[in-house]
């Protein structure tokens, strides 16, 4: 057995494809147990990719076939050498109670005669216990904190007089990235979950940013700027440091999504006239059109749990509508069709189910579906109002979202099953752009 650091790139799976990366490669084992790989066995990497705010601190088990379990630490990998040639299932065992594999486990994998296959295991491990979101209770549009049942709700920005926007969460569950005008310029800023701390991480820049997302592993932060001239893609180390420009062309490029292993970026991009899109590698290489399409605008990307899978709004038919597609482009299924705009793709923690938003019934409700488009449900039915941005529990048990059902908006939360819907802030001015802790 040898152990090394690292995750391998995600490679393209189906739209039903379990949640591991697998890949065969001409290389053979140098050490561990056993001669290494011959005409008749192979190698077997074992990685576990750990999020959420709360991670396991003692790591995990890893057993073939039912065999002894092997230690595998919390972001590590295990090497298994002189696996028979074939089918092995693969089983992650030792779990903390709040950690769960949002998708296969055991694994069925197929191990390659003198090769090397590699198998990740994601695992998330959330805390959920609070809800980012915005607010003008207190006089000017704040960043603000709740715990999920709506209760204790602290003001994390007030004071600037300028308003703020976008919250988004560290990985890890102990910062939100927001967007503020404070010091004079629209920026992107940092602040403990506590209120401690606030930062300017883009202080000094000469153009205007939005739009923060943290990579999965927390150590980036991608955003939208216009300091070049025209909207692009940026990243960031989560201090601030090492700003740089990962997208240039003509047109807007906006609307990041990290992939769930940190490798790559989608993105809309209108840079060939209308909105498609896009995918660039985290290191600005390698970028592609995804969506490819000349017949109307694709917006709105958002990764399936395993990587392997965009969801996206198009209205390439006339009528804004849920498609989703391979990482790479192909595949591309038009998800929902119905009068009225669908919208707002967000997959759940385990990927077999889709949220979204609309308006097929005249007014605009969360509605949920299943990966492939099946069984679409109206989950909110909240007759004349606009019910919208859901955004999923760590867990999958419920769905937050905005609403202007009481006559402004709030947020409210929804069980996955459509019942128990209740409104968590109940301030009586907007509160919008709710976040779920990891």
């Amino acid at each position: 057995m040898r152990r090394s650091k690292g995750v391998r790139k995600p490679g393209r799976l189906g739209l039903a494809g379990a949640l591991v990366v697998l890949a065969a490669a001409g290389c053979s084992s140098t050490s561990g147990p056993g001669p290494g790989p011959g005409p008749d066995t192979g190698t077997l990497r074992v990685t576990s990719l750990t999020t959420g705010a709360a991670p396991d601190s003692d790591g995990y088990s890893v057993s073939v076939d039912g065999g002894t379990g092997l230690a595998l630490a919390v972001g590590d990998t295990v090497t298994l050498d002189s696996l028979s040639a074939g089918s092995h299932q693969v089983t992650l065992s030792g779990l903390a109670s709040n950690c769960f594999v949002p998708m296969a486990d055991p694994l069925t994998v197929s191990v390659s005669a003198s090769a090397t296959t590699a198998a990740t295991f994601l695992v998330s491990c959330p805390l959920g216990a609070r809800i980012a979101f915005v607010s003008d209770r207190a006089g000017s549009r704040d960043v603000w904190i709740m715990s999920a049942d709506g209760s204790g709700p602290v003001d994390l920005t007030g004071g600037s007089g300028s308003p703020e926007d976008g919250p988004a969460w560290s990985p890890d569950g102990t910062r939100i990235a927001y967007v503020s005008s404070s010091s004079g310029s629209q920026d992107i800023w940092v602040v403990a979950a506590d209120g401690s701390g606030a930062t300017d991480l883009t202080f000094g820049s000469s153009g205007a940013e939005s739009e923060p997302t943290w990579s999965p592993d927390g150590s980036r932060i991608a955003f939208v700027s216009d300091r070049s001239g025209s909207a692009e893609i940026w990243v960031m180390s989560a201090d601030g440091s090492g700003q740089t420009q990962l997208t240039n062309a003509v047109g807007t490029d906006d609307s990041p999504r990290w992939s769930p292993f940190g490798t790559l970026i989608a993105y809309v991009s209108a840079r060939t006239g209308d909105p498609d899109v896009w995918v660039v590698a985290a290191d600005g290489s390698g970028t592609y059109d995804a969506s490819d399409n000349s017949g109307g605008a694709d917006t709105q990307p958002d990764w399936s749990p395993d990587g392997s899978v965009i969801a996206f709004t198009s209205d390439r038919t006339g009528d804004a509508e849920v498609w989703a597609m391979n990482a790479d482009g192909s595949g591309q299924v038009q998800l929902t069709s119905a009068p009225g705009a669908d919208d707002s793709p967000r997959w759940s923690p385990f990927g077999a189910q889709i949220a979204f938003v609309s308006a097929r019934t005249g007014a605009r409700d969360v509605w949920l579906m299943n990966a492939d488009g099946s069984s679409q449900v109206d989950l909110t039915q909240g007759g004349a109002s606009q019910d919208t941005d859901p955004v999923w529990s760590p867990f999958g048990s419920a769905i937050a979202f905005v609403s202007d059902r009481t006559g402004d908006f709030e947020v409210w939360a929804v069980n996955a099953d459509g019942s128990g819907a209740v409104d968590l802030t109940q301030s009586g001015l907007a509160d919008l752009a709710p976040a779920w802790q990891p």
